[in-house]
């Protein structure tokens, strides 16, 4: 990989929910549309600790 090589930029917005630690992916609706696809994904740390509970 060269160091010259630009970044592209993140399609996705995300942000932590204070009230579950989760993090939460906005995916970009289409042009037309209006609505707001969401995703909540649960980091591997947290799914380690389910197990040992």
């Amino acid at each position: 990989m060269s160091s010259k090589a630009q970044l592209k930029p993140n399609p996705f917005l995300t942000y932590r929910d204070p009230a579950t630690g989760r993090w939460i992916v906005v995916q970009p609706a289409p042009e037309s549309s209006s609505t707001v696809n969401l995703s909540i994904v649960s980091p591997a740390i947290e799914t380690q600790e389910s197990r040992c509970a």
